[in-house]
């Protein structure tokens, strides 16, 4: 830990994207730069009182600092970037937060803050960026055009929160605005039309709100990124914004007509009927295509089911053999606990990892133990998927499994109740406890002892990122005793690297429920 810094001559310390532990420093000394960030910083910010006025960089983001933002700060009066970004911290922003007379960052994303988005933020004549995604925050957007004249603002990031009500008229006063991001929230109501007055706007992201009604026309030129998916738009979408994609719109929207051209809503009846015909011709390839693959599915299946009947009889005989052989003279197969374990692999599971000596003697006694690691699409068997899962002793020493990779993704905690690393849960112990349709369950066991039930999502089953943090998110809230609670989640950087983490349940026996 690092109790205070009294140097009269340092100026910049960044000490970031290490394994520093303990309270952040009573004092901070001259310094203009710090940067603590990435660290394993806890208790809360309650010194940075002390803290000089010289400071006028402070990255204080992915730590576990707790408990409120303090009322009573430094004056800060040359601070110009603040990010307390991915910590745990919550309650109602203070008003102190807009009284720094140079701030023009401040990130406050991935907390757990709550109550209104503070007015005064929002018209402070010195921010140009005010990230708050990802907390608990609520009611509406606070504006009032007769005292926001003199805003800088350039960017605004309100997504992922509680936030309800209708955009405010006002915003058009924003007129510095270049990013705007409020999705993931609960707005409602028509979009007014003076969002489209905001003529510096680069990036308007609205998905995943209740808005209705038409898209307003007129938006402004240099509008590069849009969506407006997950509403309830109406009406046609406007020349101006068909520029961009379907995802833009859709899913969502149902109502909300997007034309393929841009001629006009009324097209030559000639051209009309001429793509009913393409479109009649179309379908009917398309049916035609489905009943030939599904006839061709038909008969492979036949194929593979055959030759699996035709395999079992060929085992049969072959066991046949074998306890011939043992009647005739004694005869001793020594299997190793690596290649035990690699032999019940199941095609489509992650390949065994590295084990540990109490994993080999787990996996002698038949439990499917395996490292937990991102499966390697590289990972080879020798034998074919039509064996199933059972290999014979002949099989066992062409077992061929290459070395795990890492987790390389970001993990995220529903609660500050755990913590640990991705590079903690990759060397987890972890045994099989079930398979279904969604993935591959196991019960993982981490360094400090604790057993988590990890859920290994098949590719293609989770959604969206940001679907898929809302909806965790909401699930993590649930409070039953009939259902397990949620940890986490970790987001790899592939399609088929999607874990969920959750409290392991000892299964129970029934006798103990019956008698």
């Amino acid at each position: 830990p690092i109790s205070m810094i009294t140097s009269t001559t340092l100026q910049i310390l960044n000490l970031s994207s290490n394994a520093i532990s303990g309270e952040l420093p009573l004092l901070t000394g001259i310094c203009t730069i710090l940067d603590l960030s990435n660290n394993q910083f806890t208790g809360n910010l309650s010194v940075i009182a002390k803290w000089g006025n010289n400071l006028e960089f402070v990255d204080l983001s992915e730590n576990k600092l707790s408990g409120p933002f303090p009322e009573l700060t430094s004056q800060f009066l040359r601070l110009n970037y603040l990010n307390v970004s991915h910590n745990l911290l919550i309650g109602s922003l203070p008003s102190v937060l807009s009284e720094y007379p140079k701030l023009s960052i401040l990130d406050l994303s991935d907390n757990r803050f709550d109550g209104p988005v503070l007015y005064d933020l929002l018209s402070s004549p010195t921010l140009q960026e005010i990230h708050l995604h990802n907390n608990l925050f609520i009611g509406g957007i606070p504006f009032t055009s007769s005292s926001m004249n003199n805003t800088h603002l350039q960017v605004l990031d309100l997504s992922m929160n509680r936030l309800s009500g209708a955009l405010p008229l006002e915003i058009d006063v924003l007129t510095n605005l270049k990013e705007l991001n409020i999705a993931g929230n609960t707005f409602s109501g028509n979009l007014p039309a003076s969002v489209t007055k905001l003529s510096s706007l680069v990036s308007l992201d609205m998905s995943s709100n209740q808005f209705t009604g038409p898209l307003p026309d007129s938006f402004p030129q240099t509008l590069q990124s849009f969506n407006v998916s997950y509403n309830d738009f109406t009406g046609v979408v406007p020349v101006n914004l068909r520029k961009f994609p379907d995802s833009s719109f859709h899913p969502g929207n149902e109502n909300l007509e997007l034309p393929y051209s841009s001629s006009g809503p009324n097209p030559n009846p000639g051209r009309r009927g001429h793509h009913k015909q393409i479109n009649a011709l179309t379908k009917a390839v398309v049916i035609i295509a489905c009943v030939v693959a599904f006839t061709i599915i038909v008969l492979l299946a036949i194929v593979i089911h055959y030759k699996r009947i035709s395999k079992t009889r060929h085992t049969a005989e072959g066991s046949k053999v074998l306890r011939s052989s043992a009647v005739s003279g004694p005869a001793s197969l020594v299997v190793s606990a690596d290649e035990l374990v690699a032999s019940r692999s199941r095609k489509g599971s992650p390949p065994p990892g590295i084990l540990s000596p109490d994993e080999k003697k787990s996996a002698a006694s038949g439990g499917d133990i395996v490292g937990f690691y991102s499966p390697s699409k590289n990972s080879q068997f020798s034998w074919s998927p039509g064996s199933g899962g059972s290999s014979t002793p002949e099989h066992l020493g062409k077992l061929k499994v290459h070395s795990p990779d890492r987790l390389a993704g970001e993990l995220y905690f529903l609660d500050d109740s755990l913590t640990f690393t991705p590079e903690e849960l990759s060397r987890a112990p972890a045994e099989v406890l079930g398979r279904s349709s969604h993935g591959t369950s196991y019960r993982a066991a981490l360094d400090n002892g604790v057993f988590l039930t990890v859920k290994w999502l098949r590719e293609g089953v989770a959604k969206p990122r940001k679907e898929f943090a809302k909806e965790a998110k909401k699930f993590s809230n649930i409070r039953h005793p009939n259902v397990v609670g949620l940890r986490g989640y970790y987001w790899g950087p592939s399609q088929h690297e999607k874990l969920i983490l959750s409290d392991y349940v000892v299964p129970g026996s029934l006798a103990s429920f019956l008698y």
